[in-house]
């Protein structure tokens, strides 16, 4: 997943660079992502406020974390093992 800075959006890449697939937020600028959920198809994506004006979040929602459910998932986080 791709999280572009002021770009409202998060993008999904093929390992070849494809785009397949686009999740449109209402606010500019997020930040991460991570997958969770018991089989990992829950998408959290966290975002910002800092250097927003008043006019740039007038609906109040950069900052806080979304939470999106997809029909695929996420890998398991590997273990350090040292």
């Amino acid at each position: 997943m791709d999280c572009p800075w002021g770009a409202s959006r998060v993008s999904r890449f093929s390992p070849q660079g494809d785009l397949l697939d686009v999740i449109q937020l209402p606010v500019a600028q997020p930040t991460s992502c991570a997958f969770g959920g018991s089989d990992l198809r829950r998408l959290f994506i966290t975002t910002a406020s800092i250097g927003l004006d008043a006019a740039a979040n007038a609906n109040g929602l950069a900052g806080a974390v979304f939470a999106v459910d997809l029909d695929i998932g996420g890998l398991p986080a590997a273990r350090f093992a040292g």
